[in-house]
């Protein structure tokens, strides 16, 4: 069997320290995109979470790490990984450290 890959119109947002989004936004990206990664999140699905620090992205913006938490303070380590099929994907604007 073939993974029949889609391939995504490109699409830019922005993930700023102290920005609160909800995990269900970041469940529905790991869904929508097949190299996109989440690492340890085991935070529930309903809880808003701030992005606490930005630890790096690389120079083309095609990943980026962060540590983000929700209101009960659990933190996590995310990672997003974007995939470049045919140079689509996502764009990266950062800001903070």
């Amino acid at each position: 069997e073939t993974e029949l890959l889609e391939i995504q119109p490109m699409c830019s947002f922005s993930i700023m320290n102290d920005t609160e989004m909800s995990s269900e936004l970041l469940v529905k990206l790991a869904e929508k995109h097949k190299h996109t990664y989440v690492w340890k999140a085991t935070i529930a699905s309903n809880d808003l979470m701030k992005v606490v620090k930005i630890i790096s992205t690389d120079a083309d913006h095609r990943s980026v790490k962060m540590f983000i938490s929700n209101s009960n303070l659990d933190m996590c380590l995310l990672e997003l990984k974007i995939p470049n099929i045919f140079g689509e994907g996502f764009e990266f604007e950062t800001y903070g450290e």
